[in-house]
């Protein structure tokens, strides 16, 4: 064993553990004779007049012996014990307690916490004793156990760090006492009634108020220092994207761009993420990191997909914005679909099409009759069967669409067909 050496519990093959011409440095060794240094136990570097050198890491296999550090030294785990860096002799019957070690096979041997006890010639009794912090005490019923250094009774008091509790009363956070009508928060109480639970990332959690009764959710917002302030937030209604709240996207349909919360980009929807030249516009529709502005408390000229669900758009404002140019009709494709079911699930509603038309391309027949399930980011209680839309979008028309804000979809009939058509038309080429 005197034939390796141990460094920061990593055996250095080949070094013996008395030979002071090495020294450990982390896990590696150096030779301070040869103006070799250790900087912080990681990368050696040593420089003289002559070289500049570096020392690397040692990489060597163990063999096929069984070796193991103590400290600095080494042990065969196979016939020696390693209590608190001392090595110690096993003879297969011994076990640590403390830095030395103890017969096992000796009933009148009780190790507590470190702590070797002779019991006067018994045995312990598990029934009858328990092991207090480092002391051996007598208890008076099986219901009695050890909380620190003090007994108490397991059916109507806990232990939470050492300390008793009880239980009609009083619950551990982690490590803390706290009241029973409260709830954890990693190692804090809180009431739930009028504050929330903050965990940023697995670190320290934090409680903070609610702003209304409605919060129950919190996100952590950049302040302009660049520090990360928790935020309460209804969950229902807003959404917290890149360490910023959007109040009321999540209720009229809007999702975070991407699943690890990256700053918006302002028409996505399904996690599908699209640039729009740096532009903060969706068609004619703009997003800031501000409120988002309640569809119902202005007329639809500016386009958002969920208004045609909320029955937001009449024909009437469909043929007025299209004549005013508040709707995009720039897209590769426009089709006119027609309803055949539709299925409700949560805050998404898919639709079950069929192709009537290809409105931009008359001749090409290929989709017409086809089957097209379209998935609409919010709830479109007002579709019926046979209502008849129009589609117009970039995207390659397929079984599947997962339609957003870069999409348009608009109630059909043939005068906004037509003026769909005439806009279209006047796009650049």
């Amino acid at each position: 064993m005197k034939n390796d050496k141990c460094c920061n519990e990593k055996i250095i093959p080949g070094i013996a553990e008395d030979d002071d011409t090495y020294q450990c440095c982390g896990e590696k060794v150096i030779k301070p004779a040869e103006n070799e240094s250790c900087c912080h136990g990681e990368d050696e570097y040593s420089e003289s007049a002559a070289e500049e050198k570096t020392i690397c890491s040692l990489e060597s296999e163990k063999g096929t012996s069984n070796v193991g550090c103590c400290g600095n030294s080494t042990f065969d785990p196979g016939r020696e014990l390693c209590c608190e860096g001392n090595v110690e002799t096993n003879l297969g019957n011994r076990e640590c307690c403390g830095a030395s070690s103890f017969d096992m096979n000796n009933e009148t041997l009780m190790c507590c916490s470190g702590v070797l006890h002779h019991m006067a010639g018994k045995a312990f009794n598990g029934t009858t004793q328990r092991c207090c912090r480092s002391f051996v005490v007598d208890v008076d019923n099986v219901n009695q156990d050890c909380c620190g250094g003090d007994l108490h009774d397991t059916t109507t008091h806990g232990c939470c760090s050492f300390t008793s509790y009880n239980k009609t009363t009083h619950q551990c956070c982690r490590d803390t006492i706290t009241p029973l009508d409260q709830e954890c928060c990693d190692s804090i109480g809180y009431d739930p009634s009028n504050q929330i639970c903050c965990n940023y990332r697995n670190e320290k959690s934090m409680v903070i108020r609610k702003n209304s009764s409605n919060d129950n959710g919190c996100c952590f917002v950049e302040e302009d220092d660049g520090t990360l302030k928790p935020k309460a937030h209804d969950t229902k209604k807003d959404l917290c994207c890149g360490q910023k709240i959007l109040h009321n996207a999540s209720l009229y349909g809007y999702v975070c761009c991407s699943k690890t919360q990256k700053p918006l980009v302002r028409c996505s929807i399904y996690d599908e993420c699209r640039e729009y030249n740096g532009s903060d516009t969706c068609n004619n529709y703009s997003w800031s990191f501000e409120d988002v502005a309640d569809p119902r408390t202005y007329k639809p000229t500016e386009y958002n997909i969920c208004r045609l669900c909320k029955g937001q758009w009449s024909l009437e404002d469909s043929v007025d914005s299209l004549r005013k140019g508040h709707i995009d009709t720039c897209k590769k494709s426009a089709i006119v679909l027609s309803v055949r079911k539709k299925i409700k699930k949560g805050r998404v509603t898919l639709v079950h099409f069929i192709v009537e038309s290809n409105m931009f391309n008359p001749k090409d027949k290929s989709t017409i009759k086809n089957r097209l399930r379209g998935f609409f980011p919010c709830r479109c209680n007002n579709l019926r069967r046979r209502d008849k839309l129009i589609l117009m979008t970039n995207v390659r028309i397929g079984k599947v669409m997962r339609l957003g804000d870069s999409d348009t979809v608009l109630p059909f009939s043939q005068t906004i067909m037509y003026e769909a058509i005439w806009k279209k038309l006047q796009c650049p080429s």
